[in-house]
C-alpha cells in the first residue's frame, strides 16, 4: 500500500475546485466541502497497517515529491520496485485543475444557460484566467490545518523525524 499524504486544507480546497469543474455549483468551501473530514491519515495508515501488516504501508509526502521530483507517477512506479521506467509514456497532464475565477464563471454561465452542454461550458471556462487557487480566507484555512495538528506531529514522530513539521506551513497564498 503506498499512501501520499498532502496537507489537508490543501487537499481540500483541490476537491472544492474539482467539484465546481464537475458541475456542481451550489456549494460553500468550509461550509459543505471543507468541513466533512474524511478519515485522518493516522486512521487510515493505522487500519491499513492492521490489514496489510505495517511492513506493507509506505508513506510520502506528496508535495515533498512534486517539489523534487514532479513526477508522482514514476515516484509512484519506483516505490513498487520498479526503476526502470523507460518502457513507459511519461504521463502528462491532462486535468488542468480550476481557479477561482474559473469556478465563478461556470456557476453563472450553467445558471444563465440551462440548456447549455456542460462541456461547452467548460471549454469556455478553461480559457479564462484562473484567478486564486485557494478559495477561503487564510483564518479559515489555519483554523482547518491546525484541527489535524495533533495527528500530523504523531505522523511526523513516527514516519518523518528529520522533519520539523509533516507539511510546509506557508498560508499566504490565502486572501
Amino acid at each position: 500500500i503506498i499512501l501520499y499524504l498532502r496537507r489537508q486544507d490543501l487537499l481540500e480546497t483541490a476537491a472544492y475546485l474539482q467539484a465546481y469543474k464537475g458541475g456542481y455549483d451550489q456549494i460553500r468551501a468550509f461550509d459543505a466541502v471543507l468541513k466533512r473530514r474524511r478519515p485522518g491519515y493516522l486512521t487510515v495508515i493505522r487500519r491499513w497497517s492492521a490489514a496489510f501488516g505495517s511492513d506493507n504501508v509506505r508513506t510520502f509526502l506528496y508535495d515533498d515529491v512534486m517539489r523534487d521530483e514532479n513526477d508522482i507517477i514514476g515516484h509512484f512506479m519506483r516505490a513498487l520496485g520498479i526503476d526502470d521506467l523507460s518502457s513507459f509514456s511519461r504521463a502528462v497532464r491532462n486535468n488542468t485543475s480550476w481557479g477561482l475565477h474559473q469556478a465563478y464563471a461556470a456557476r453563472a454561465i450553467r445558471q444563465g444557460c440551462e440548456e447549455a452542454p456542460f462541456e461547452r461550458i467548460r471549454a469556455f471556462v478553461e480559457t479564462i484566467e484562473p484567478g486564486p487557487r485557494y478559495p477561503v480566507r487564510r483564518a479559515e484555512a489555519l483554523a482547518f490545518y491546525s484541527s489535524f495538528a495533533e495527528e500530523n506531529e504523531e505522523i511526523r514522530m513516527r514516519y518523518f523525524p528529520d522533519k520539523a513539521s509533516l507539511f510546509e506551513e506557508d498560508f499566504s497564498m490565502y486572501p
